[in-house]
């Protein structure tokens, strides 16, 4: 192969590279802003906070304005008493329903949280599955002032 075969070679690989390494950064970008790239760094920070694996967080629509936040995780942390379990999952559920905005909290009227708790090994694995539904608080906790009229 000549050396100008080689050059023309070379060039095309760093031109493709350069191309795939542009057509990556813009779809990281989409993904950033897209619903679903939320839910994924909502997942890791609760990962990372609660130190569980798995998480999976995803929107479901009820209604024209009713969403529910589906979260599911995995966890090697053995929790004996019910309510320190339940305890487990209203902290996350709560921690997820706080990293959404305030405009997308209005829409939100139940968590559901599913941990999925994995004891043994191989062929002797077993899972243990719980479930949590919480609600959250309205929007605001303040009551709406009613304005009254006096009559004469």
């Amino acid at each position: 192969m000549s050396s100008k075969g080689l050059f023309v070679l070379v060039t095309m690989a760093a031109a493709g590279i350069a191309m795939l390494a542009v057509f990556m950064l813009y779809f990281l970008r989409t993904l950033e802003r897209s619903p679903q790239g939320k839910a994924v760094k909502i997942g890791l920070e609760v990962a990372n906070t609660f130190h569980v694996e798995g998480v999976r967080v995803v929107q479901v629509r009820r209604g024209p304005r009713e969403r529910a936040v589906r979260i599911e995780y995995r966890t090697e942390r053995q929790v004996v008493q019910l309510d320190a379990q339940n305890r487990e999952m209203r902290e996350i559920a709560k921690f997820t329903y706080e990293k959404f905005s305030p405009s997308e909290r209005e829409t939100v009227t139940s968590v559901e949280v599913k941990r999925d708790y994995f004891r043994g090994s191989g062929c002797f694995q077993r899972t243990f599955t719980s479930r949590y539904d919480w609600e959250p608080p309205p929007p605001s906790d303040e009551p709406i002032p009613v304005e009254r009229e006096e009559y004469p």
